[in-house]
């Protein structure tokens, strides 16, 4: 089984994301439409599983058709509406490290062969940084999410023909000019 390692903020939004969403506390940046398509050109490409690593799984609940609270409902839409659909989410352990976390879903789950992380934070990943690197896609907060590029990568890495840490240069330069 092929697994995505999902955050979601820096991923499938970014800071200039147009897109809003309301919820009991506030209003937040939503998911993009095109960022949730080049997501689901990685599913459909590879026949990979979602499992969230994002902060918003707390309010995610896994199985639920109904979800029980605005967060959930709004994100079972937007998965929904491209045929998208969560397959499990890391749980904390006892201090929060996503990298830990991740690594110990990875040996709960033997049957996943391939994995891919898409993340815009390499350091939420430090403690198994070495375990991490050959699957990393970085996308970035300050550029463009999960671009078309970064999903290209994914789907590399999950059949086996990229290793290593992925960063679109393009949109780094976006960022960086100065960047060599």
């Amino acid at each position: 089984m092929k697994v995505i390692l999902l955050d979601f903020d820096g991923v499938l939004n970014h800071v200039k994301s147009k897109s809003r969403v309301t919820f009991e506390d506030g209003i937040y940046v939503g998911l993009d439409k095109d960022k949730l398509r080049n997501l689901a050109k990685i599913v459909q490409e590879t026949d990979a599983k979602i499992v969230l690593t994002t902060t918003w799984r707390d309010h995610y609940e896994i199985g639920a058709y109904k979800q029980s609270n605005r967060v959930g409902k709004y994100v079972n839409n937007k998965f929904r509406d491209l045929g998208l659909k969560i397959y499990d989410k890391i749980e904390d352990g006892k201090r929060f490290d996503r990298g830990r976390d991740a690594k110990r879903w990875l040996e709960e789950h033997p049957e996943v062969t391939d994995f891919v992380i898409l993340d815009d934070e390499e350091m939420v990943y430090y403690t198994e940084y070495d375990f991490f690197d050959p699957h990393f896609v970085k996308t970035f907060w300050n550029g463009h999410g999960l671009t078309e590029n970064c999903a290209n990568a994914a789907i590399k890495i999950l059949n086996g023909e990229l290793i290593g840490v992925y960063r679109d240069m393009d949109d780094l330069h976006s960022i960086y000019p100065y960047v060599n």
